[in-house]
């Protein structure tokens, strides 16, 4: 942060600010001494660089990351993350990006920095060095007068998105900069980064991942160029065909690339490790003006109001170098055949694949199918859940050692448990008989094969049983207050079935889809799965779809009332943070609240359905109730309401990472909201838009968030379909497919989507265009009784191992056996290097 009044002002903010953290308890980072935060200790302890040498951080990542600990921000742009240019080769069809020696010149040399890309031009600046530092009486001599990355070079590449539009017409004085200067051509740009004696600069981010920058959707008159040329969206390459997705795309896998891998050690160096000052940056040829480096001159020291106003214009303006991170050298990435590969990391890969079904003592008693379909897999580190359609839970513990007996894994400690059955019929707050079949929504399907086949029925639930009236559905999607309805009707409702989900690092199983709205917190370390924790969900209904975040804490429900409803499990830090601001959630005394509330309006649901008279419970079977706030709150906490959906919701996809949630309807509808915020943000697909054509019931929704794309199937009049769309809503792709799956999961690349349905076969498609690229049979030579329709997908945490669960109870292990060889191999040769 910069401060106008200098350090008193910066030691005033720093005091406020550790204050507040000590008052609510929800930023221990800011409670440690200040020494701590130094950014080399940051990084030495973040254990970044040693995730990406073994390449389980992409490069991308890795340099965010770096970027972020050293200062840079992207709500500043003298400070603004720099990443480097990585192609060289502008002018050709194709790209080579895997000439790993480069002898065709796709990529730019990085052991170099920008000004020294050309022999010629470095050595026009080692001439003026030399000049400059001929004189005593000047400052330090400095090869290159601009920098890598100032906010005029920042505000020149997103010119064309706001609020970066505004921000450069303000610089420029209330107009924008002449044309001929302005960024209208890659290949240009690229160029003139290489010839021009004021021109260094590296690349931001948003090259790698935001295809918007380089069109001009806003339609701005950013004039003609002296050719006569209009200036519209970048003149993209030939290789990239004319899409600003298909450049983009093209981009992040050359920045992925081997190459780039092998040689991104040599650019850190420059930019945030040893080369960056010194006598390393001199022979590196990486010397800049003086005040582009971090404590080159002390601002508050210095008396003279015209020099000082004059320093900080330089600064501000004219680049800042990031903070050194590193004072020794960077270390080089392993290579590739170094390093273990995750499932589906290439094409190539997906022949060399092969499955496993899971021996007998991993499986429940009985015979297979005789506990019903599988409802939910969740890998969580060793521990592996699986819930029958039954109710019954087995949980399992698991290595990625071979069994010994033809097993590439072994599977331990089987432990098998059961939801009872009167847990799914009555509610902790209300009290009656069982619920009418219709309602039962744990009840294992009909046909293990048919999950749907359920009679459907039209089911109405009212809040105020005097009133029979509905507002309006625009009243109901405004984001920016919470729905009032008095009465909301499903037509077409089907039952739920339960969600199920592990959270708290796998120690706790989440549980939903009762006929009540319920939502329900057991301990899997009780032999009884004890419930620790119940509260009503707060939904006008049941609760239709339940997704847990990767990091075991974040939880996120829809329900058939179509909000979403964010929660936050054993962490009351994070929850206070997190419920502070939000104008739904009465962070003080929720749980009270919410009983009182969804008491009266289950009583009213059950009086309209003719269940008879329901009355509160002082206490449940298991010791606990929604009258409980200290029990609740001590779980389960609810901390953002999201709205916008007017129809039930059928599908969800939570990112931790991107901060986002994914939300699909049953009109169509899919919406993008932001977690931590509860910001209504787009509708990525919307049933009355042409482009939505054909519409229908959104069944699954899967991000994949390297590349910022989401994949959405849905059942049409027409039949199953696949799109594709980014996150700023564009479609990028959508075709029809011959069956209708029941779950996907992206890789760990984010490039290939595996799907798996009702024909009991694999299918993986490319994210990007949705090409089909493989079908895997893997039923085939089985036995009958382990055929069936694949139900769950769910990757290891590390991506070597796939789980998949069927409609007749069957596991199935999917990883590739080459892997696992390689992975042992690679293990032995480096304990042996290092008794060497």
């Amino acid at each position: 942060l910069a401060f106008d009044d200098g350090l008193p002002a910066r030691r005033e903010f720093w005091k406020a600010l550790r204050q507040r953290a000590n008052h609510f308890n929800t930023v221990p980072l800011l409670r440690i001494q200040a020494k701590s935060l130094s950014p080399k200790r940051v990084l030495e302890l973040s254990k970044y660089t040693e995730a990406w040498q073994s390449r389980h951080m992409s490069n991308f990542e890795y340099l965010l990351r770096l970027n972020m600990i050293a200062g840079r921000s992207f709500n500043d742009l003298t400070q603004y993350p720099v990443f480097p240019w990585v192609v060289a080769d502008y002018t050709s069809d194709k790209l080579d990006l895997d000439d790993v020696e480069n002898a065709k010149g796709t990529f730019r040399d990085l052991s170099k920095p920008m000004g020294a890309q050309n022999p010629d031009r470095l050595q026009q600046f080692l001439d003026r060095y030399r000049e400059l530092g001929s004189d005593p009486d000047l400052p330090p001599p400095f090869l290159y007068g601009t920098h890598y990355s100032s906010e005029g070079s920042v505000l020149h590449l997103l010119i064309r998105q706001e609020p970066f539009t505004t921000l450069s017409i303000d610089l420029q004085g209330g107009h924008f900069d002449c044309p001929d200067r302005l960024f209208f051509d890659v290949a240009e740009s690229w160029k003139c980064c290489n010839s021009s004696m004021s021109d260094v600069k590296e690349l931001i981010p948003e090259w790698y991942c935001f295809p918007e920058m380089f069109e001009n959707g806003n339609s701005w008159n950013l004039g003609h160029l002296q050719t006569g040329r209009s200036i519209g969206d970048v003149k993209l390459p030939p290789w990239a065909r004319g899409s600003a997705q298909e450049f983009v795309r093209l981009s992040r896998r050359a920045l992925e690339s081997e190459y780039v891998s092998l040689h991104l050690h040599e650019w850190i160096d420059l930019i945030f490790g040893d080369k960056q000052r010194g006598p390393k940056a001199e022979e590196a040829h990486n010397v800049f003006h003086y005040l582009t480096y971090e404590n080159a001159v002390d601002v508050d020291k210095i008396e003279d109001t015209l020099e000082k106003q004059a320093v900080v214009a330089q600064i501000r303006h004219f680049g800042q170098t990031p903070t050194q991170l590193l004072t020794k050298p960077h270390p080089r990435r392993h290579a590739l055949d170094e390093c273990i590969r995750p499932l589906f990391y290439s094409t190539a890969s997906l022949d060399s694949i092969k499955f496993w079904s899971l021996p007998k003592s991993a499986r429940p008693s009985g015979e297979v199918g005789s506990h019903g379909g599988v409802q939910s897999i969740t890998v969580v580190g060793d521990k592996i859940s699986t819930v029958y359609a039954d109710l019954t839970v087995i949980t399992l513990r698991w290595t990625n050692m071979p069994d010994g007996s033809g097993l590439p894994f072994t599977i331990a400690n089987k432990q098998s448990k059961h939801l009872p059955p009167h847990t799914s019929a009555k509610s902790p707050f209300v009290m009656r008989v069982d619920p009418p079949p219709t309602l039962r929504t744990l009840s294992p399907p009909p046909s293990s094969h048919s999950p749907s086949s359920s009679t459907s029925r039209k089911v109405a639930f009212s809040a105020n049983p005097k009133s029979t009236g509905r507002r309006k559905s625009d009243t109901a999607l405004h984001p920016s207050r919470p729905r009032h309805w008095s009465r909301f009707t499903l037509e077409d409702y089907q039952p739920v079935f339960g969600q199920f989900g592990l959270c708290s690092h796998g120690d706790r199983l989440l549980s939903c889809g009762y006929w009540d709205g319920a939502l329900k917190c057991h301990s899997l370390e009780s032999s009884t799965l004890r419930l620790q924790a119940s509260t009503s969900g707060g939904h006008l209904g049941p609760i239709t779809r339940l997704d847990v975040g990767t990091d075991g804490e974040t939880v996120v429900t829809g329900g058939a009332d179509g909000t979403c409803r964010v929660w936050v499990v054993d962490n009351a830090d994070l929850a206070a943070a997190l419920s502070e601001d939000s104008p739904y959630i009465d962070s003080t005394n929720y749980a009270a609240s919410t009983s009182a509330t969804q008491q009266g309006g289950i009583a009213a649901a059950a009086s309209d359905l003719g269940l008879g008279q329901t009355a509160p419970v002082a206490r449940s079977e298991h010791g606990m109730t929604d009258a409980d706030p200290s029990a609740v709150e001590s779980r389960l906490r609810c901390v953002r309401i999201l709205w916008g959906h007017d129809a039930a919701i059928s599908a969800l996809a939570l990112s931790i990472k991107l901060d986002m949630l994914v939300s699909g309807a049953q009109n169509g509808l899919v919406l993008l909201h932001r977690l931590t915020k509860g910001e209504l943000v787009r509708s990525l697909v919307h049933p009355d838009s042409d482009r939505a054509k054909p519409a229908g019931p959104v069944s699954i929704l899967a991000i994949a968030e390297e590349s910022g794309h989401v994949v959405i199937h849905s059942q049409s009049s027409d039949g199953p379909f696949l799109r594709v769309v980014t996150l700023n809503g564009m479609l990028l792709k959508q075709i029809m497919v011959e069956q209708r799956f029941l779950d996907m999961a992206v890789n760990y690349t984010g490039d290939m989507v595996v799907c798996g349905g009702e024909a009991g076969t694999l299918e993986v498609y490319s994210v990007h265009d949705l090409r089909h690229l493989k079908t895997k049979r893997f039923q085939r030579h089985e036995r009958s009784e382990f055929a069936g329709a694949i139900t769950k997908l769910r990757f290891a945490p590390d991506h070597q191992y796939l789980f998949i669960g069927t409609s007749v109870g069957a596991t199935w292990v999917c990883t590739d056996p080459r892997i696992r060889l390689e992975m042992l191999d690679i293990a032995i040769n480096r304990t042996f290097a290092g008794m060497i």
